[in-house]
């Protein structure tokens, strides 16, 4: 009985008004604990078969669908820009659809989907939908400058509002979802030599960002809901200019700073090794201070021209180090 429930509520994407729509799902399976929940991935092939009758992809991925008993899994989680995503497991693996939805704060609704079934066609087509208050799904336009016939897959993760881009040749390049509703392609810009990967770390609820070292504040990152990953670069007194475009969902349309203090990163000395912190950018200056903790945490504060050392402070004093021996990501170790 579970099953045909599920069935028909996500066979409904293409019944007319009235009808379970692709939100109403969504709103039916939001949960805070942020759980998978097993679905019927053959009905949402059928749902977009029928709305899609002309596409021969689609229509070759609910066949095979129809053929076995396939099932899916179906994400939720209350943030800002909310998302759903179906991701069906194969065993034979040769078939994918994933579905991803946003629902943006004034109301506008966009997914994607990305479509792939490795016995015809080995590369991965996106589709972009905004998607109507009585859940009719009308197509996009892909963002401009996405180079589609380089691009060799597509991923709709849960973790962030991000679809990463992996082109046949070259670094993995991202398409975002603004604010407005429309879609952002973001190609892969080589980041200068003197810049750091690295996030916030504020016990503050929000950090501000600024229009200039320690200018008016251009936007504030909620901390309480994400844990930000930046690269900063062209350091100022204690300020850094971030290098991204986006940080989290908030698009920088102009230079944007951050404040040293609210900074971090960790030491990659993970045998023990104890790291010197020398009074300049050079091997040959004296030591100030001796790093014995492992995997401590530090703030930078400026960086060589080269981008070899960075200066920092932490528990143990302040000086420049060699900075292969930091790691900008809070969740794992570097490699």
């Amino acid at each position: 009985m579970k099953k045909t429930f599920v069935l028909l509520l996500l066979a409904a994407l293409v019944l007319p008004a009235r009808a379970q729509t692709l939100p109403e799902i969504a709103a039916t399976w939001r949960n805070k604990d942020y759980q998978a929940k097993t679905v019927d991935a053959e009905g949402v092939a059928r749902a977009f078969a029928a709305q899609y009758p002309d596409n021969a992809l689609i229509q070759l991925l609910y066949t095979s669908f129809a053929e076995g008993e396939q099932k899916g899994c179906f994400f939720s989680n209350e943030k800002e820009m909310e998302y759903i995503l179906l991701r069906p497991h194969f065993a034979k693996n040769v078939a994918e659809l994933q579905v991803k939805l946003w629902r943006h704060p004034k109301g506008i609704i966009r997914a994607a989907v990305k479509i792939q079934d490795d016995r015809e066609d080995p590369v991965a087509h996106l589709f972009l939908f905004a998607v109507s208050a009585d859940g009719r799904m009308t197509p996009m336009a892909d963002p401009e400058g996405l180079p589609v016939d380089d691009v060799h897959d597509y991923s709709l993760p849960p973790e962030d509002d991000a679809i990463s881009v992996d082109r046949i040749k070259g670094p993995y390049e991202y398409i975002l979802p603004r604010k407005d509703g429309t879609f952002k392609y973001l190609a892969h810009v080589a980041r200068p030599d003197a810049s750091l990967s690295c996030y916030v770390m504020d016990s503050d609820r929000y950090t501000n960002l600024r229009k200039s070292p320690g200018g008016s504040v251009l936007g504030r990152l909620d901390n309480s809901e994400n844990e930000y990953v930046i690269t900063i670069c062209e350091p100022s007194n204690g300020w850094w200019r971030i290098f991204d475009d986006f940080v989290g969902s908030m698009e920088l349309s102009g230079d944007a700073w951050i404040h040293y203090s609210v900074l971090g990163m960790r030491t990659r000395n993970y045998g023990g090794q104890a790291l010197p912190l020398r009074a300049s950018a050079s091997e040959q200056a004296a030591v100030v201070a001796t790093i014995k903790e492992e995997e401590a945490t530090v703030r930078p504060m400026d960086i060589s021209a080269d981008g070899k050392w960075t200066k920092v402070k932490c528990d143990a004093g302040t000086g420049w180090i060699q900075s292969r021996w930091l790691c900008g990501n809070p969740y794992t170790t570097c490699p």
